[in-house]
C-alpha cells in the first residue's frame, strides 16, 4: 500500500502541528517547573497544552486504526506510509507517563542526573522524539518531495529538541563548559540593578578574605549602609563583622561602626542621623559560645541547629562619630532591626519567647510587642513605604516563602508559593512590588521581584552562575536595588569529574546534531534550512533555564551547516555537512561562555572537543552514505 503524494503532504501538516503543540507544551512545562510556576512536576495548568496535544493524538490514531480495522487493512495501517512514528511515539509516551506515575509513587526520584535519566523519564523522552520525528521519517522513506519543506524542517527542530534535555546535556539547558554556579562563590561585592534586573553593575569590590552583605539604602538614596564580613584563615570563630557605608556611586567609603564582635544588617532611620544594626558574639549566629536563648532561633540565614549567642539590638551615629546605644537586652536573640517610615517604631525579629517571630517596639520607651504567632519561622521583615503593610518571610506552610500581612499583624497573606527558600523581601518605592531572594536546591540565590497580590513574577538576576542576594531595606528610593553577589571561583579550581562530564555531555550533543543534520541533508533543503532549523531548535532548548546565550552557537552551526551542504561535492556532502556543524557548534559554545560567566574549560579542551566532534559528525555521514540508492528526492 503506498501513499498518494497529495495525501502525504496533508497528513505530513498534520503531524508537525501534533509535533508543535506536544514538544511546544513540554517545553512550557519545563519553563514552568524551573521558574517555580508548577510545584508539581506531574500535574498544573502549564500542563494542559502537552497533555490535550497527546490526548488528540491518541484519538485520532484510534479512530484511524478502527478504520483501518474496517477496511481491512490491519491496526498497523492506521498512519499513512512513513508516519508510524507519530502512532507509535503517542503509545509510548501514553505508556510512560502511567509508568512515571507509578515510579513516582513507588520507588522515587532523587534530585540530579536520576531525575531525567529514570525507565520512565527516558521512555518519555523516547515518545517526544519519536512523535517530533514523524515527518523527517517519512521525507527519507518516502521522498523529500512527497513531504513539503516545512514541516520536514519543522520536524528536525522539534526532534532535536524533544532529545535535547536529557541529564543537561545541552549546553542550552546546562553551560557544562561554562564556569561551575555550584562551587563555593567568592569574592562576594555589593551590586546595583534597575528595578527590571538592567544595568547589572558592580557597585563596590570585596577584597581579599572578606564579603559585603545586608545593604541598605538612607531613606535620600543618598547612602547605602553595608556589612564587611572578615573571614580570616583561622576560622569562623575569628570572624568579624562591621557596619560601613558608602555614597550611592561606591565612593567615599567608611566605617560607621567597628570592633570584633559582629554588628551586622544595618538599616538607616527615617530621618537618617542613626543606623540601627545587631550586635552579637563574634562569629555570629554559627558559634556555640555566649548566652543561650530559649529554643532554637533562625536569624537571617534560616533555621539553626546551634544554640545561639544572645544578640541585641544597638544604634550608632550614621557619621560615625559618637557612641552606640543599646535598645533591646533579652534573654533571646533579637535581630534585623527595621525603623518604621514615620520613625517612631522600630520591627524586628526575635527568639525571645521561643522560635523566632516578629516584634515592634517604640523607639523611646516603649515595650516590644509580638505581632506573629506562628509555629514556623517568622523573619526577614520590612515596612511597605507607607508604613501600612509589613513583608516578611515564614515557614508557616513547610517551606519558607514571602508573605504580606497588615502593620497591626492581622490580615496575613502569602504571596510565592514556590515550595523553595524565599527570603529578605524588600518593597519598591511605590509600594506595588516585592522584590526577593529565592534559593534553589543548589542553594545559590537569585533575585526576583513580584507584585504584591503574588502575580507577575520575574527573575530580575537573570544570572545562574551567580549567587545572588538582596536585603530588606535593598530596593532604594530611585528604583535601584542594591544587593551583593558571588561570582564563580576561577577554573583552575574546577572538579574534574565537572570536566569529564561536560566533555561527555557536549560529545552526546553534538552527536545527536549532527544526526539530525545528516539526515535533513539527505532531503536537500534549501538553502537556509539548517540555520532555521538549529536556531529554533537551541531557542526552545534555551527557554526553560533562559540560556539565551547559547543561540548563538546554534546560529553558527546553522550557517556552517548552510555552507558546508552548498559547497561540499556531492559525494561529501553529508559528511562535510555533518562535521562542519558539530566543529562549529563547540567552537562557539565555548566563545559564547567565555564572553559571557566564563570558560571554564581551557581552550585547548574545547578545540579538542571540536575535533572529535568533527570526527563523530564525519562518522554519522559516512553511516547515512552506506546507503549507495539515490537520496530521498524522488517519490519511489
Amino acid at each position: 500500500m503506498t501513499g498518494r503524494p497529495d495525501h502525504d503532504a496533508g497528513f505530513a501538516w498534520v503531524a508537525s502541528c501534533f509535533g508543535a503543540l506536544i514538544v511546544g507544551g513540554f517545553v512550557l512545562v519545563l519553563w514552568a517547573i524551573n521558574n517555580g510556576h508548577a510545584p508539581d512536576q506531574a500535574a498544573s495548568p502549564y500542563h494542559l497544552p502537552l497533555y490535550l496535544g497527546v490526548a488528540a493524538l491518541a484519538v485520532l490514531g484510534a479512530a484511524r486504526a478502527i478504520r483501518a480495522e474496517a477496511r481491512g487493512v490491519g491496526w498497523r495501517r492506521a498512519f499513512p506510509p512513513g508516519f508510524g512514528l507519530l502512532g507509535a511515539g503517542a503509545a509510548t509516551f501514553i505508556g510512560a507517563l502511567v509508568l512515571d506515575l507509578g515510579w513516582r509513587e513507588g520507588v522515587g526520584f532523587s534530585f540530579g542526573l536520576e531525575d531525567s535519566f529514570a525507565p520512565s523519564r527516558v521512555l518519555l523522552t523516547i515518545g517526544l522524539g519519536m512523535i517530533a520525528a514523524a515527518p523527517l521519517s517519512a521525507a527519507l522513506q518516502l521522498g523529500a518531495r512527497r513531504v513539503p519543506t516545512i514541516p520536514i524542517l519543522l520536524s528536525a527542530a522539534l526532534t532535536l529538541v524533544a532529545l535535547g534535555w536529557p541529564g543537561g546535556f545541552h549546553p542550552a539547558e546546562n553551560g557544562w563548559l561554562a564556569v561551575d554556579p555550584a562551587l563555593p562563590q567568592q569574592p562576594i561585592d555589593l551590586w546595583v540593578m534597575d528595578a527590571d534586573g538592567g544595568r547589572q553593575t558592580r557597585l563596590i569590590e570585596a577584597g581579599e578574605d572578606a564579603a559585603f552583605g545586608y545593604a541598605s539604602w538612607t531613606p535620600d538614596g543618598s547612602r547605602i549602609a553595608y556589612t564587611q564580613f572578615g573571614f580570616p584563615a583561622s576560622g569562623i570563630a575569628a570572624s568579624e563583622a562591621q557596619i560601613w557605608s558608602a555614597a550611592s556611586d561606591g565612593s567615599d567609603a567608611r566605617q560607621v561602626v567597628g570592633g570584633s564582635e559582629w554588628r551586622w544588617i544595618p538599616r538607616y532611620t527615617a530621618d537618617g542621623a542613626w543606623v540601627m544594626f545587631t550586635q552579637e558574639a563574634q562569629g555570629g549566629p554559627w558559634m556555640e559560645e555566649g548566652p543561650v536563648g530559649p529554643g532554637v532561633g533562625a536569624g537571617p540565614q534560616g533555621p539553626l541547629s546551634i544554640p545561639l549567642p544572645n544578640a541585641d539590638i544597638w544604634r550608632s551615629p550614621a557619621s560615625g562619630d559618637g557612641d552606640a546605644q543599646r535598645l533591646t537586652d533579652s534573654a533571646g536573640d533579637d535581630r534585623a532591626p527595621v525603623p518604621s517610615p514615620d520613625g517612631s517604631l522600630v520591627l524586628f525579629d526575635s527568639t525571645r519567647d521561643g522560635n523566632t517571630e516578629l516584634y515592634v517596639m517604640g523607639i523611646a520607651d516603649s515595650g516590644p510587642r509580638r505581632l506573629t504567632d506562628d509555629p514556623g519561622e517568622d523573619w526577614g521583615a520590612t515596612w511597605s513605604p507607607d508604613g501600612a503593610q509589613i513583608a516578611f518571610n515564614s515557614s508557616r506552610s513547610g517551606e519558607m516563602e514571602i508573605y504580606v500581612m497588615d502593620a497591626d499583624g492581622t490580615d496575613v497573606r502569602q504571596v510565592t508559593f514556590d515550595r523553595g527558600f524565599n527570603s529578605s523581601p524588600t518593597w519598591a518605592p511605590d509600594g506595588s512590588r516585592i522584590a526577593f531572594t529565592a534559593r534553589g536546591p543548589d542553594d545559590y540565590g537569585q533575585i526576583w521581584s513580584v507584585a504584591v497580590d503574588g502575580s507577575d513574577r520575574h527573575n530580575l538576576s537573570r544570572s545562574p552562575s551567580s549567587d545572588d542576594q538582596v536585603w530588606t531595606g535593598g530596593w532604594g528610593p530611585d528604583g535601584r536595588i542594591v544587593f551583593n553577589r558571588a561570582l564563580p571561583p576561577p577554573a583552575e579550581a574546577t572538579p574534574l569529574a565537572r570536566l569529564d562530564l561536560g566533555t561527555a555531555g557536549m560529545l552526546l550533543s553534538i552527536g545527536l546534531i549532527a544526526a539530525v543534520v545528516v539526515m535533513l541533508a539527505s532531503t536537500r533543503p534549501p538553502i537556509g534550512s539548517f540555520t532555521l532549523v538549529l536556531v529554533l531548535a537551541t531557542a526552545l532548548i534555551a527557554v526553560p533555564n533562559q540560556e539565551w546565550r547559547f543561540v548563538a552557537a546554534g546560529l553558527a552551526a546553522g550557517v556552517a551547516a548552510d555552507l558546508a551542504a552548498w559547497l561540499a561535492p556531492e559525494r561529501l556532502r553529508r559528511r562535510v555537512t555533518g562535521a562542519a556543524t558539530a566543529a562549529a557548534f563547540v567552537v562557539t559554545a565555548g566563545a559564547v561562555a567565555n564572553a559571557t560567566t566564563g570558560l571554564e574549560w581551557t581552550p585547548t579542551l574545547v578545540l579538542g572537543v571540536a575535533v572529535a566532534g568533527a570526527a563523530i559528525g564525519w562518522g554519522v555521514g559516512v553511516v547515512a552514505s552506506v546507503d549507495q540508492r539515490p537520496e530521498a528526492t524522488e517519490p519511489p
